[in-house]
């Protein structure tokens, strides 16, 4: 078995990393300190894509796997936990008001509900977000 990351992955984590360290390392520190996860960092964070990572295109996402899912969660886990934390983990929460279980209630949507489900839920999310 092949464990390597294909061609779109890796340039889906490089630009996740260029962006992280460009946008959002500058302020770490200082966020970190005072505890929060700005709203302006989770906008650009949504600006580009990266909080629809396993949106299907149809409803406005990158439509990528949970192994770009995974890589976007390594790379801001880098800069800080505090922002690995609340920049994937949270989010999610907040966009999909599922509680802890977001990820997994986003997935379940998107891939099991009916059409109108999907289309109010990222719409939703989207108008929001992304």
């Amino acid at each position: 078995m092949d464990f390597s990351y294909n061609q779109k992955q890796l340039q889906f984590q490089q630009k996740a990393r260029e962006f992280i360290e460009k946008e959002m390392a500058p302020e770490v520190a200082e966020y970190d300190r005072r505890s929060i996860f700005p709203k302006e960092a989770f906008l650009k964070f949504g600006e580009q894509g990266f909080l629809g990572v396993i949106v299907p295109q149809e409803f406005g996402g990158l439509a990528l796997g949970t192994m770009e899912y995974c890589l976007l969660s390594e790379e801001l886990g880098r800069l800080s936990a505090g922002y690995h934390h609340n920049g994937i983990f949270q989010t999610q929460k907040m966009i999909m008001n599922h509680g802890t279980k977001a990820i997994h209630a986003r997935k379940l949507i998107l891939g099991d509900g009916n059409e109108n489900e999907k289309r109010r839920t990222v719409r939703k999310e989207r108008r929001r977000f992304m």
